[in-house]
């Protein structure tokens, strides 16, 4: 079962930090800015779960 879970993210994108957004959108072919972070995260999500082990996974603070 997969919990329903929500982050709210709000924030503005400006100067070279937008640039480099726009270039990277238009280069994985994608129309919205939400497409391009889901596309972004999952990308990492994937290299992340090659690098650590299953039980290291789980979401929370990790050092507290």
């Amino acid at each position: 079962m997969v919990l329903e879970r929500k982050i709210p993210i709000r924030m503005d994108i400006k100067g070279e930090d937008a640039e480099k957004f726009e270039v990277v959108k238009k280069w994985m072919g994608l129309k919205q800015n939400t497409e391009l972070i889901r596309a972004l995260i999952a990308e990492k999500y994937r290299e992340v779960l090659t690098i650590i082990p299953r039980e290291e996974r789980k979401p929370g603070i990790q050092g507290a």
